[in-house]
């Protein structure tokens, strides 16, 4: 949705303003009841601000047609997210439940993923950094398949940084039930079996590597889609459908924006300052797999293979943006930890007021232009 409409403008600068509240309380006094509010505040705020975006639409018309619980696809959507919206229309529930409900899951999967690397208290913070309007961009705005999916690849990972394999596969299966951006987490888990440090770095490092050559012909991307997915699937149709598209007038370009680049280059920044810091903390896997993926996408969007990157929709923003926090909370004084997640929620909140008034639809924080 677009909120160059003034009382909209107010409306959601306000909402937005009392979730920030609710973090800073909760960072300052610990009060375990404060995030489940702000959850729903987040919950409520990009239900409101999609009801008429493009996408919604389009779900509203799936949410009429469908009629049965299946997996098979469903007017080009995953049989799996289908069925999901038939259960909440029996329910009598309407579309906006299912967003809300689906961004505080995607928080909490958030949360649980970085409970493997912080305490608690810290952890819910930095989770609740992504629930702003500048920091999940169009993850949260309105692809509410990808929503869900990330959500549970986000728990996998979670079960996998604690060691525990056979959760996390099972979430992470469950994911491909609602949307093809599953597969680019691939590389990680497959990397995850392995007990040696060196050999994991090579398997996701190396899987992207492969990915990236074989996305760059189409021809052969195209055979391998068919082989693995089947002629009809909807990997091969849409990428039918962005090959297309590309060229013609409208159709955009290199998204990757200033913030996103600065981002990596403090990633780069402080690995060199610290010495290597990525390979040396117990966190590396994370670092390396945040640092790798977005080097991927990064690549992706230089070479206009849309079709692949168009997939990534903020994830490997998200994971370079937590690791970057990440990073700075294990080199930093520990007194100092408090102060520099409330500057990061400032700066969060800042450059929502900017996405808000300037028009959501331009992702403000990771899509400001390179010129």
């Amino acid at each position: 949705m677009n909120l160059n409409d003034g009382f909209s403008d107010v409306v959601f600068i306000f909402i937005e303003f009392v979730y920030l509240f609710l973090i800073v309380l909760y960072l300052f006094t610990n009060l375990k009841f404060l995030p489940w509010i702000a959850y729903g505040v987040a919950g409520l705020k990009f239900s409101i601000s999609a009801i008429y975006s493009f996408d919604m639409i389009n779900y509203q018309k799936i949410y009429a047609d469908v009629n049965e619980i299946s997996l098979e696809p469903f007017q080009n959507i995953e049989g799996g997210y289908a069925s999901l919206i038939y259960i909440f229309k029996s329910l009598n529930l309407p579309l906006g439940v299912l967003h809300g409900l689906e961004i505080v899951g995607f928080l909490l999967a958030c949360r649980f993923l970085f409970k493997a690397f912080l305490p608690e208290d810290k952890a819910t913070v930095l989770a609740l950094c992504l629930g702003f309007f500048s920091t999940s961009g169009e993850l949260g705005a309105y692809l509410l398949r990808q929503l869900l999916s990330t959500s549970l690849v986000f728990v996998g990972l979670g079960f996998i940084f604690r060691g525990r394999n056979l959760p996390a596969f099972l979430f992470y299966g469950l994911s491909f039930l609602f949307h093809s951006s599953s597969f680019i987490f691939i590389p990680l888990f497959i990397a995850c079996l392995f007990p040696n440090k060196l050999v994991k770095a090579l398997i996701f490092v190396g899987g992207y590597l492969v990915l990236f050559i074989v996305a760059s012909n189409v021809e052969i991307s195209s055979s391998a889609l068919i082989f693995f997915t089947g002629k009809e699937s909807l990997y091969v149709s849409k990428q039918k459908e962005y090959i297309q598209t590309i060229g013609k007038e409208g159709w955009r370009e290199f998204r990757a924006g200033l913030f996103s680049i600065l981002l990596f280059l403090y990633f780069v920044f402080l690995n060199i300052r610290f010495q290597g810091l990525l390979w040396r903390s117990s966190n590396w896997i994370y670092y390396t797999f945040s640092v790798a993926l977005t080097v991927f996408y990064l690549a992706l969007e230089q070479l206009k293979l849309f079709w692949l990157s168009s997939r990534f929709n903020f994830i490997s923003d998200i994971l370079i943006l937590s690791s970057c926090i990440l990073m700075t909370l294990e080199v930093i004084n520990p007194r100092d930890q408090r102060p520099f997640l409330m500057a990061i929620l400032m700066g969060c909140f800042c450059i929502s007021l900017l996405n808000i008034l300037v028009g959501y639809d331009n992702n403000i924080l990771f899509r400001l232009p390179l010129s």
